[in-house]
């Protein structure tokens, strides 16, 4: 059994708590046996409160890179040494049913594969070599999208074969729409090719998560045609290449998340940048 602390930041129903927290349950049972026996769960009553706990805690924890940037409608993080899953309630409520638990479940994933602090701490997680290659800063923003691309295909990964499937790809359909920050970054970036790579990545992200069920005759068809349509703009040959990492490559991989991480980093550092 997992111990769920729960705290709570502005107006939470009592309803919202009690879905979250049988979502939560349902699901940890799923995975057992595992080594989760403590959980921090943060409800934020809207996106303002949950940015601004943030910027504090960013701070405080003392991060300088990714990880509490972005605000989204459901995170987990380990920067407190334990497992932490942090939603946004008004965000959570505007999805379909489907979507919204396959997120709650997402987060539930990377607390069982994820939830000790080795891995998002970005120099333990340092392709050997790459810093004699990029700047420390280029280095880091490179090793941190790889690393969260890779712990999202795990999570996928592991969901699925604990018989997930409709709300997961539910989930990944909803994280494959492009944005206009997607768009404007990939349009800022033409011209320097590192700052096109990490574009790429970024996105990669989403082809990620979409990738176990890629292998699935069942889903292929409907995610193959919704990676293609969100990310024409980062033209074809660039799309396909994506897509042949997602089904020729990421099958591959084992369980060791920092092994996969560094296998992911060289094979993207060749493919779209030559080195």
């Amino acid at each position: 059994m997992v111990r769920v602390v729960l705290r709570r930041f502005g107006s939470i129903e009592g309803s919202d708590i009690d879905y979250i927290m049988k979502t939560l349950e349902e699901c940890y049972l799923r995975f057992d046996p595992h080594e989760v026996s403590y959980l921090d769960l943060y409800l934020f009553e809207n996106t303002a409160s949950m940015k601004a706990f943030f910027n504090l805690e960013r701070l405080e924890v003392g991060v300088t890179l990714g990880s509490f940037e972005d605000v989204f409608i459901a995170q987990h993080d380990a920067w407190r040494g334990v497992p932490r899953i942090s939603i946004c309630l008004d965000r959570l409520r505007s999805l379909p049913k489907e979507v919204r638990i396959g997120s709650i479940r997402h987060e539930v994933g990377h607390s069982v594969l994820h939830g000790s602090i080795e891995y998002y701490v970005t120099p333990q997680l340092m392709m050997p070599g790459l810093a004699s290659r990029l700047s420390e800063k280029s280095a880091g923003s490179f090793m941190y999208l790889v690393s969260i691309a890779v712990k999202d295909f795990e999570v996928a990964r592991s969901l699925f074969e604990r018989g997930y499937a409709e709300d997961q790809v539910a989930y990944a359909m909803n994280i494959l729409d492009t944005t206009d920050d997607d768009l404007l970054a990939w349009r800022i970036s033409r011209g320097n090719r590192f700052a096109e790579t990490l574009c790429l990545i970024s996105r990669f992200k989403e082809v990620c998560y979409a990738a176990p069920f890629l292998g699935s005759e069942r889903y292929r068809s409907e995610l193959e045609d919704r990676i293609v349509q969100n990310l024409s703009y980062l033209g074809s040959a660039n799309t396909k290449k994506l897509l042949e990492i997602a089904t020729g490559d990421l099958p591959k991989l084992g369980v060791d998340t920092i092994k996969n991480i560094n296998l992911l980093s060289h094979l993207l550092l060749e493919t779209f940048m030559g080195v």
